[in-house]
């Protein structure tokens, strides 16, 4: 399940490079936009896809999150934007623009499967592409900021790391296990989505390409770069 598309607006949708996309969204009404975001991550209808013996499992992992997203959306309605409010609806509008626009896999948020561990755990945006590869990606929020650079910065730190890796045992239970194994090789792809301003498309567009960080990620992968337009 994802956002409505009838809640954002898709301000431009166009290959920036060859295997780098740029997409930029632009909630209609955050108000609006934010319940349907909440109302998104609350369905659990992705648990059906799992085994029964799972089911209890991830759905009293998933409820925990849903519990604290709602008291920080309640809190975060206000005409200031809280942090965690602000990264998660750069997050699901990343996420639900690249399925909605691309067709590509709807598979929610890690922060509602994913076995969470001490400091930060890793990718939390998946989806699969039309070549089954999965696409690994992290989001960020910066307030009245571009914050392509925290995002790009964090997304080749992970690769280092090998975090793509170290995170396909949590994608296991969504039947994609030729995707998996193509990751495993190293056969992937990655998005950075980032809050943004009022600034161009334009000026945003050649300030990524500027960017160090966005030079140095692997781009004969896919890379899809989501902006989100939220202060």
């Amino acid at each position: 399940m994802t956002v409505d598309s009838h809640s954002y607006t898709i301000k431009i949708n166009k290959m920036m490079e060859p295997n780098v996309r740029f997409i930029r969204v632009q909630p209609n009404n955050l108000q609006i936009t934010l319940g349907d975001i909440l109302k998104t991550l609350s369905s659990m209808c992705w648990i059906s896809q799992m085994t029964d013996v799972l089911k209890q499992a991830y759905q009293v992992r998933a409820q925990g999150t849903i519990d604290k997203l709602r008291n920080d959306f309640t809190n975060g309605t206000d005409s200031e934007i809280i942090r965690n409010t602000g990264e998660y609806i750069v997050s699901e509008l990343t996420r639900s623009s690249i399925v909605n626009e691309l067709n590509y896999m709807d598979i929610p948020l890690g922060e509602l499967f994913k076995q969470k561990a001490s400091g930060n755990p890793g990718f939390d945006i998946f989806t699969v592409n039309t070549n089954e590869q999965i696409l690994f990606g992290e989001a960020k929020y910066v307030t009245n900021s571009n914050a392509y650079n925290n995002a790009i910065k964090q997304i080749n730190r992970f690769i280092t790391e090998k975090r793509d890796l170290t995170g396909l045992p949590d994608l296991v239970q969504f039947d994609i296990a030729n995707a998996i194994s193509k990751a495993s090789n190293g056969d992937r792809g990655f998005i950075a989505g980032f809050s943004s301003t009022t600034i161009s498309n334009a000026d945003i567009e050649q300030n990524i390409k500027d960017n160090e960080a966005y030079k140095a990620l692997p781009k004969d992968k896919e890379i899809i770069c989501v902006a989100v337009d939220v202060r």
